[in-house]
C-alpha cells in the first residue's frame, strides 16, 4: 500500500531543525559525517536521505515510500524455520542463542536498578523473544505487543507464559498502564516518531528504556542481500531513522515530557553486533 507521507521540511526529533538532502547539501563524491562515524564512498547515490542541519541534532533521516508497518508487518526482515510446523523463528545455531542471551543479560543488567520487580512491564516488537525470557525471570508481570503475526505465533512457542498482542503500539488503549516500557531496537523502524513518544507518554507511569543503534552506517553491511525499495534508491534494511546522542535526548525531551536518566553508548558486542544507545527516560 503506498503511503501519502510527505517528505519532511522539520526535524524529527529536535522540531525547529530542518532537514537538507544530504547529496545537495554535500556536493562531492565522498563523505564522512562525522557526527555518526558513516563513510559514504559516493554521496550521489544517497537518494531521499535527510540530515538536520541543527548543530546539536544531527538526526539522520531515510524517506520511505511506501507505508512502513506493511514492510515489518509481512515479516521482510525475518526468516522462519524450514520447518513451519513449529512456528517458530530461526533462532540461529546454539552458540548464536548462547550469545544473544549473554547480550541480553547484559543490557537487562545496565538499568535492572531503574526497575521492580513488582512492576507492570511492558516490551514493544519483542521479535524472538530473547529479551523476554531473561525479563521474565525478574518481573512478576511483563506483557509485549507486535504487528507481526510471525512474531506472535513464535512467542506463544518460546515464551507461553507471557501475552504478546498483535496490534501496532500506537492502537493500544490507554486506560491501561504500565510501570517500565522497553523499546529496543524499534524506534529507527517507524515513521511516526512524534505520535510515538505522545503514546508512550499516555501509558507510562514511570520509565522508558530504549535502545537504538548508533554509529551506524546508511549504506549497510548486508546490503547485497538487500532489495531497493525504488529505482535509484539505496537496498533497505528497514531502518528509517538515524540517531545521535543529541537527536534522541530530543525527540524524547523536546516538549517536556520525558527526562534523560541514563545514557550509555555500548561497545560492538556488548549489547548487539555493533554500537547501541542504551538509555532510560523518565517520565515528567
Amino acid at each position: 500500500m503506498t503511503s501519502n507521507i510527505q517528505k519532511p521540511k522539520k526535524c524529527h526529533c529536535c522540531g525547529d531543525g530542518e532537514y537538507k538532502q544530504m547529496n545537495e547539501l554535500y556536493g562531492h563524491q565522498s563523505l564522512y559525517v562525522r557526527e555518526k562515524h558513516m563513510y559514504i564512498p559516493n554521496i550521489e547515490d544517497v537518494v531521499d536521505t535527510y540530515i538536520c542541519v541543527n548543530p546539536v541534532c544531527k538526526h539522520v533521516y531515510r524517506h520511505y515510500y511506501e507505508d512502513i508497518s506493511d514492510f515489518h508487518r509481512e515479516g521482510n526482515l525475518r526468516k522462519k524455520q524450514k520447518n513451519e510446523k513449529t512456528s517458530l523463528l530461526d533462532l540461529g545455531t546454539p552458540e548464536n542463542v548462547k550469545l544473544k542471551m549473554d547480550r541480553t543479560r547484559r543490557q537487562f543488567s545496565y538499568v535492572k536498578d531503574f526497575m521492580l520487580q513488582d512492576d507492570l512491564a511492558f516490551e514493544i516488537a519483542p521479535g524472538r523473544g530473547f529479551f523476554l525470557m531473561v525479563a521474565k525471570e525478574y518481573f512478576n508481570t511483563i506483557k509485549g505487543v507486535d504487528i507481526d503475526p510471525g512474531v506472535i505465533a513464535h512467542n506463544e512457542i518460546l515464551n507461553p507464559d507471557i501475552e504478546v498482542k498483535l496490534c501496532s503500539f500506537l492502537d493500544l488503549p490507554e486506560d491501561e498502564k504500565y510501570d517500565v516500557i522497553l523499546a529496543f531496537d524499534f524506534l529507527e523502524h517507524i515513521e511516526e516518531l512524534n505520535d510515538f513518544v505522545i503514546k508512550l507518554y499516555a501509558i507510562t507511569n514511570k520509565y522508558v528504556v530504549i535502545q537504538v543503534p548508533v554509529d551506524r552506517p546508511i549504506i549497510p553491511p548486508n546490503y547485497h542481500l538487500l532489495e531497493k525499495p525504488k529505482e535509484h534508491q539505496l537496498p533497505f534494511d528497514g531502518h528509517l531513522h538515524y540517531f545521535s546522542e543529541f537527536s534522541l535526548n530530543n525527540l524524547l525531551s523536546k516538549d517536556g515530557l520525558f527526562e534523560c536518566a541514563h545514557m550509555y553508548k555500548t561497545f560492538p558486542g556488548e549489547t548487539a553486533g555493533g554500537k547501541e544507545l542504551l538509555c532510560v527516560f523518565k517520565k515528567v
